[in-house]
């Protein structure tokens, strides 16, 4: 359960919390939304597949100011999702035609979405997962993300999620980080 205003998560079970995480949610003009949903996945060094809203809002802009930003973010643009790779340096970011490139960061410690996405389906395509701005979860209010959920020990969280899964337990989740596949 998720409680936004409270940037809390619990982990319950059988009318217990057995977990408590520290969360970071959606900024007031990005809020996280209420959803209901049922986790499908958890998806190591996940690739992330930016959203036309951040692109829109928050790359483009970013490229026009600091045009090396997405080589090192290590984000790619394509025609279309799976389609063919566009070199950065050909795209002309004042123009409108940037707007119809699709974004794609590429796994690892810089991602986005951390080491670790966690899929629960639903129509607003939010998600939980794992950042690289852990420093974050030290504010007191935690609104700073673009919609989706950050948690903070989410490694704790897949534990728990896959505690029924067998030889997924977190030794083996702790194993999978460190051989990085």
């Amino acid at each position: 359960l998720v409680n936004i205003p409270a940037f809390a998560l619990e982990a319950v079970e059988r009318n217990s919390v057995v977990q408590r995480h520290r969360i970071i949610a959606g900024r007031t003009e990005r809020q996280t939304p209420g959803v209901k949903a049922m986790i499908k996945n958890i998806n190591f060094f996940p690739f992330w597949h930016v959203p036309e809203s951040i692109a829109h809002l928050d790359l483009i802009p970013k490229m026009r100011k600091e045009p090396d930003y997405m080589a090192k973010e290590k984000i790619r643009a394509f025609k279309a999702f799976k389609g063919e790779e566009v070199p950065l340096e050909t795209i002309d970011w004042n123009s409108e035609q940037a707007k119809t490139y699709k974004f794609q960061q590429d796994p690892g410690p810089q991602n986005a979405l951390g080491l670790v996405r966690i899929d629960m389906p639903n129509e607003h395509t939010v998600y939980l997962h794992d950042t690289p701005m852990k420093q974050l979860f030290g504010q007191r209010g935690r609104a700073y993300s673009a919609g989706c959920v950050r948690v903070d020990a989410v490694f704790d969280l897949v534990a728990w999620i896959l505690k029924d899964v067998p030889s997924m337990d977190r030794a083996q989740i702790d194993g999978i980080l460190s051989d990085g596949q």
